[in-house]
């Protein structure tokens, strides 16, 4: 009977006491073991994306990058939309990263239209990039836009590099007027950039730095008065030219509290990030940067 009575209180002191105790003990190691390995994965996923490097052309991987720097090129990023109501835009940054110029392609336009066509090939040969970079953000958009934009670049760099030479059919009043709007149409052509033939490739890049650029607190103040979509096609072609300097800006960004790189919360860095703790997280991307 007494031993009855110890087998009682031992299942009591394991069952109700000491097991409850061992499993909430565990949980807890658990979680913070989980939380720590998903903090580290989510770093070492910013560790990769600051380490991507600037977009290099294809014309250029042959060359040194010492000699020939990437971040010196121009870029024309553009953001293609899946809504008609938005529009696609092209934006050329030159080498400091600032804006040149743009051009806007209304939603439900294509950029093989003939209405179109010639204003996509004038804009390219006065912006002459090194490469146009496609916002990956458009899905199904972004690889359309992307092959209609390569047809209408091979269109636009032939023309630039055949400028000089006068065609079979066209006689010499028609070549000089051809010749004298060409130079209307670029009055700032030095006689060096005359020589040098036009090489640039198209590439879809990705945009989740760019996409939170359009709507952030950061692109409202430097672009006050600018279309999402255009904020967007800048930020694709700064992230081309320097991913880490991009990143960098993000994190520049305080909230109300002042506390830096919250903004950086948004990016898709890591699926499991909205499980993890914001601080554990933030701390870990500044030692990341």
């Amino acid at each position: 009977e007494w031993n009855e009575e110890r087998r009682k209180i031992l299942r009591t002191a394991l069952v109700n006491y000491l097991l409850p105790q061992f499993e909430a003990e565990t949980r807890r190691d658990l979680k913070d073991a989980s939380t720590r390995s998903g903090v580290e994965a989510a770093a070492q996923n910013l560790n990769t994306m600051a380490m991507t490097g600037p977009y290099r052309p294809s014309h250029l991987l042959g060359d040194s990058r010492f000699i020939v720097p990437t971040g010196d090129l121009p870029i024309v990023g553009v953001c293609s939309s899946n809504d008609a109501k938005d529009g696609t835009f092209l934006a050329a940054v030159n080498e400091n990263g600032e804006l040149s110029d743009h051009l806007a392609i209304p939603g439900g336009t294509s950029v093989t239209s003939d209405k179109m066509r010639e204003r996509v090939i004038t804009f390219l040969m006065q912006t002459r990039p090194a490469a146009i970079v496609v916002g990956s953000g458009g899905g199904v958009s972004s690889r359309a836009t992307a092959r209609k934009l390569g047809e209408v670049l091979t269109q636009a760099t032939e023309r630039w590099n055949n400028r000089l030479i006068q065609g079979q059919d066209e006689d010499d009043e028609d070549f000089e007027d051809r010749m004298q709007a060409f130079k209307n149409m670029h009055p700032n052509l030095s006689e060096e950039d005359d020589e040098i033939d036009w090489k640039c490739n198209i590439d879809i890049v990705d945009d989740n730095v760019a996409q939170l650029f359009g709507r952030s607190v950061r692109g409202k103040k430097e672009f006050p008065d600018t279309a999402v979509n255009l904020k967007v096609a800048i930020a694709t072609a700064r992230w081309a030219k320097d991913p880490l300097s991009e990143l960098a800006y993000t994190w520049s960004a305080a909230s109300d509290a002042g506390v830096f790189g919250t903004e950086m919360l948004f990016l898709n860095v890591h699926p499991l990030q909205r499980l993890l703790p914001k601080p554990l997280l933030l701390r870990e991307y500044e030692r990341v940067l």
